[in-house]
């Protein structure tokens, strides 16, 4: 696992800025408004479409609970990862009881 980041809230603030000028420096067609918001949003949906597990969002997100995730970023009408987020608490849920027995 990799180690938590200290990074200050300004560093991110002018990351994002940085990020914001970018893309449209990049792309002067782009006329959407950036939000930090959609973003952590996408990084979060990607993290775990790319099979990092509830525990690893949470630690590198700072959210208290898989509830909150789950409600929150793994959104319902793309049920899809829905579904994929259910198994993998499922299966966990299974292992976990699995090792309570023995």
């Amino acid at each position: 696992m990799i180690p938590k980041l200290k990074i200050s809230i300004q560093t991110i603030k002018n990351t994002f800025t940085l990020f914001k000028h970018f893309v449209i420096k990049r792309n002067p067609w782009f006329k959407k408004v950036i939000l930090a918001h959609l973003l952590r949003h996408t990084f979060i949906t990607n993290l775990f479409t790319n099979g990092f597990s509830a525990e690893e969002i949470i630690f590198y997100t700072g959210h208290k609970s898989p509830e909150i995730l789950r409600q929150t970023y793994i959104s319902k009408w793309h049920n899809y990862y829905y579904e994929l987020y259910q198994d993998k608490i499922n299966n966990k849920t299974k292992k976990a009881a699995k090792i309570e027995q023995k």
